[in-house]
């Protein structure tokens, strides 16, 4: 599978899990809302690795949003990486 195919791979999915998010929000059903949103962000910073990282696209097996962050080499500004922390505290709580 070629980088590209990998990237779409995990945006299709996020672009999914998003639609699945949102429903739960809409019926109150916050925590697991939370808990697919983090699979949302997690797929497309694996989606963003893929497309970076051409010889190996395969993103490593983490689930740490800040973690998959620093391996695609962004800049979160600290408001944003403080929530990021939060849903990265719920996650491994849960």
């Amino acid at each position: 599978m070629k980088d590209i195919e990998i990237m779409n791979n995990w945006i299709d999915s996020s672009d999914k899990d998003f639609v699945v998010m949102l429903s739960l929000f809409a019926n109150k059903h916050y925590h697991w809302s939370l808990f697919v949103g983090h699979l949302v962000l997690e797929k497309l910073f694996k989606g963003l690795y893929a497309k970076l990282n051409q010889k190996e696209p395969h993103a490593p097996k983490i689930h740490n949003l800040t973690r998959l962050a620093e391996l695609c080499n962004l800049r979160i500004d600290a408001d944003t990486l403080a929530k990021l922390n939060i849903v990265n505290t719920f996650n491994q709580e849960a």
